[in-house]
């Protein structure tokens, strides 16, 4: 059972439960959406489903599926609407009534008072709803404050209503972003938050059925996104690490920058493309990928206006610049205070860094001092033999304490040739 919770009105708490209720049912999985905000229900209205039989008559006896009435629009999802008179039911007791091997969505009330806490602590996780505001961020750490203290875990938010999810999520509370649903008129029927919650369902259920992390690895090193790396690498990349990221131009290395982004939120400053360029690469990717900020660095300002943002960083993102050619253009004691500016701010926000460098012709006048400033280098060659192409991941340099580095370097071939299940191989 998975409580979707937030504690303001109008943050799309009932938008968001049908939403991923028809996400499942896209999925071929079945669910109930239930009520379970008991003073101010409106998922019937949501939905466009009669009031009547409601949640109560569960207690009658009633089997759920004559209760339930259909989710317009989805064939595998029912709606159990509100009771009439909350002061007639016991919730937890009808929730424990609905069956199992059938996921349920729970809308639950705004607020963290006891109304909400009733649905949450009967829930087995809790998936929290927030638009970009501080008010609205601030209000959602309180709600997941709350399920904590009821044991119930947080399987990750959604933001609402944002073309971009904002640098302030990660620093407000800590919690795994599920995506975002981007502002429309009609979120149940527009093409971009139907893909929005497809989306966000695959993450709830990637992160539902996932192994717990190793925890010598927690807090300590930040994954990079592909499993097969991380686990070689012991767990990811110390946090506070500055990454020098260099490849072959014939090496699709923009795709381990993709991957990171949905490992945890992400700054990403292009320098090469645009704003534009860079979320439809994003889109196309053939690895799944996150919602990165995406700011674009140009003019004789850049190193100036990326310090700037670099200044207002959250703790444990990802800083992503791409690549370094144009900035390592630029005059040695101007490019130095630009890496001393991002070195101290992912290692007071314990975030990581990664260069995007690549082996062009001529090589860029900083090449070296990017590399020595780095705590690792990490490297995507391309192999060809006969008619095959192979890639291979290695770190010819690391400065980290005990950081795990692989031999004989690790074969990226099936990721980088499209095949979307190497993501999570083995």
């Amino acid at each position: 059972m998975i409580a979707i919770a937030g504690a303001k009105g109008g943050c799309g708490k009932t938008t968001t439960t049908l939403g991923l209720a028809r996400a499942f049912d896209r999925d071929g999985r079945p669910s109930f959406v239930i009520d379970g905000d008991q003073q101010l229900p409106n998922v019937h209205v949501a939905a466009g489903v009669d009031r009547d039989p409601t949640v109560a008559a569960l207690q009658d006896g009633d089997d759920t599926s004559e209760v339930a009435q259909p989710l317009p629009d989805a064939a595998r999802a029912g709606v159990l609407t509100a009771p009439q008179d909350p002061d007639l039911v016991d919730l937890a007791s009808l929730l424990d009534r609905v069956p199992t091997g059938v996921e349920s969505f729970v809308d639950c009330p705004a607020g963290a008072g006891p109304d909400a806490a009733e649905p949450i602590s009967a829930a087995d996780v809790v998936v929290i709803v927030t638009t970009g505001t501080e008010r609205s961020l601030t209000s959602a750490a309180k709600t997941a404050d709350m399920a904590r203290e009821l044991d119930t875990p947080v399987a990750g938010a959604v933001v609402n209503k944002c073309d971009e999810v904002p640098l302030a999520f990660q620093s407000t509370f800590d919690v795994p972003l599920l995506g975002r649903v981007p502002p429309c008129q009609s979120p149940q029927q527009d093409h971009r938050a139907r893909a929005a919650y497809d989306h966000i369902a695959a993450e709830l259920l990637s992160r539902l059925e996932a192994p717990p992390a190793p925890p010598e690895f927690q807090q300590i090193r930040l994954p990079l996104g592909l499993e097969t790396v991380d686990r070689e690498l012991g767990g990811g990349i110390p946090a506070g690490s500055v990454v020098a990221f260099s490849a072959d131009p014939g090496a699709p290395s923009e795709l381990l920058l993709h991957a990171t982004t949905r490992a945890r939120g992400t700054l990403y400053l292009t320098v090469d493309q645009s704003c534009e360029e860079i979320r439809a690469a994003l889109s196309d990717s053939v690895v799944q990928t996150g919602d990165p900020t995406i700011r674009k660095l140009e003019g004789p300002s850049m190193l100036a206006d990326a310090k700037a943002l670099l200044r207002r960083l959250p703790s444990q993102v990802n800083v992503i610049v791409d690549t370094m050619d144009r900035l390592e253009q630029h005059d040695q004691e101007a490019y130095r205070d630009f890496l001393g500016t991002l070195s101290d701010a992912v290692a007071t926000t314990d975030s990581i860094a990664l260069l995007h460098t690549l082996d062009r012709s001529p090589t860029p006048r900083n090449r070296v001092t990017t590399e020595r400033f780095a705590d690792l280098v990490l490297r995507v060659d391309r192999e060809q033999s006969g008619s095959a192409t192979s890639y291979r991941f290695s770190v010819p340099k690391t400065e980290a304490d005990e950081m795990i580095t692989p031999s004989d370097g690790i074969d990226l071939t099936d990721t980088f040739s499209g095949r979307r299940s190497a993501l999570n191989d083995d």
